[in-house]
């Protein structure tokens, strides 16, 4: 690749409720701000990064240095050589390493589509003793989970266990119909807010290619809706970066807007996928 200076990679464009159907929000051309993003070609190219990447990681990004030389921790050099390694092997889960860079710790995703590898560095507020403690009580619930004899009781635990630990004010579980409209099939939330309990909303409050999304790309989450999104660099004229797959992708500004119109200030996804649906 030649060593050409890098550019915004500005692909999302103007949409409202008339075209918010056609929005591209796979490719949005930027991130959310609690994390940094670098993203290669299958050679191990530096073929892109977010705007906050120089400040946050410590590093000087440059087109078309070779991944091992931007000076970037062990563990994050070397997940990104198994990305690079089993990018084209459809089963091959994400390599994840946790760093510290600056005094500041990292999760460190990297993941291989679309002809890219991207490496995701998520801020962690956490220290590590204290995710492996929540990762043991995490595999007690599933036992738990385990138990229930029916659907209704396995989503009802579910939401219970779930809002336990994450600390959300208000956890439901939604259940799609063939006509894509959907209901709240079960909701644990604090006492004072309005339930939804019940609530069927219409197909097109998630249009299909959110739908879409939820089937490849389980987790999704917004740490703050009143972020400032952050851009990527890229060559110019190169193809948007496919973030099908991220964990840091910004999100659409008409779901940032209706979850505003409900008082949502943070918000996780988490989908439940059967026979591709």
């Amino acid at each position: 690749m030649k060593a050409t200076q890098a550019v915004p990679m500005e692909y999302g464009r103007q949409v409202d409720l008339s075209s918010c159907a056609d929005e591209p929000i796979h490719i949005p051309g930027s991130i959310q701000p609690h994390g940094a993003l670098l993203f290669f070609g299958t050679d191990g190219i530096l073929a892109g990064w977010s705007a906050n990447a120089a400040a946050m990681l410590g590093i000087a990004p440059r087109l078309g240095v070779p991944y091992a030389a931007l000076g970037l921790p062990q563990p994050a050099i070397d997940a990104i050589a198994d990305g690079i390694e089993f990018h084209d092997d459809d089963d091959a889960a994400p390599s994840v390493a946790a760093l510290s860079i600056g005094g500041r710790d990292f999760d460190c995703v990297v993941h291989g589509a679309y002809g890219r590898i991207v490496a995701e560095f998520e801020t962690r507020d956490v220290p590590a003793d204290e995710v492996s403690h929540f990762a043991i009580r995490a595999h007690g619930s599933i036992d738990r989970l385990r138990r229930q004899k029916t659907i209704d009781g396995l989503l009802a635990a579910a939401v219970q266990q779930v809002r336990e630990f994450t600390g959300f004010d208000r956890v439901m579980a939604y259940r799609f119909r063939p006509d894509d409209s959907g209901d709240v099939v079960a909701e644990s939330r604090r006492e004072d807010l309005v339930p939804y309990l019940g609530q069927r909303y219409p197909a097109g409050d998630i249009p299909p290619q959110a739908r879409r999304l939820y089937t490849l790309n389980i987790l999704r989450m917004i740490v703050d809706i009143g972020y400032d999104a952050v851009p990527l660099l890229g060559e110019p004229g190169a193809a948007p970066l496919d973030m099908s797959f991220a964990l840091l992708r910004s999100v659409s500004p008409v779901h940032i807007e209706y979850l505003k119109n409900m008082g949502v200030c943070a918000s996780m996804s988490v989908s439940i996928v059967i026979n591709g649906r």
